[in-house]
């Protein structure tokens, strides 16, 4: 808690015993479908999200008229979490890393430090 927002995250996991959260694919805010958005609350929309490319096609010039960016859920390399709702997440992301227990809580000793010091030992978890 007292490390909140502060750029620690990984170090509160690793303190916590938390290193499985580390699994779970990164969330953005939440999209309760497509439409248009104001993003900076000043009344006014600046995105438009949509499902599909085809649909970002029909309604082009609408969108130029209101200078919206436009983002297409289809074929782009984020998604939301319940298809057409839910949390922002980068594809590439889901299922991409897989934190092993516990050797994930220690960090290898770097080669030149054994090299340079032969009373060193790699620790259990990353020794080959």
């Amino acid at each position: 808690m007292e490390l909140a927002c502060e750029g620690f995250r990984y170090n509160d996991l690793m303190r916590w015993g938390c290193g499985k959260l580390m699994n779970k694919a990164p969330e953005g805010m939440y999209i309760p479908g497509p439409g248009k958005y104001d993003m900076t609350g000043d009344g006014v929309n600046d995105i438009a999200v949509v499902m599909t490319k085809a649909e970002s096609e029909a309604r082009k010039d609408e969108f130029a008229a209101e200078k919206l960016t436009v983002y297409t859920l289809e074929g782009h390399t984020f998604s939301l979490t319940e298809n057409d709702k839910g949390y922002i997440h980068i594809t590439s992301q889901v299922g991409a890393f897989d934190f092993i227990e516990p050797k994930y809580y220690y960090t290898p000793l770097d080669v030149q430090d054994l090299e340079m010091n032969p009373n060193l030992k790699q620790n259990k978890f990353w020794a080959e």
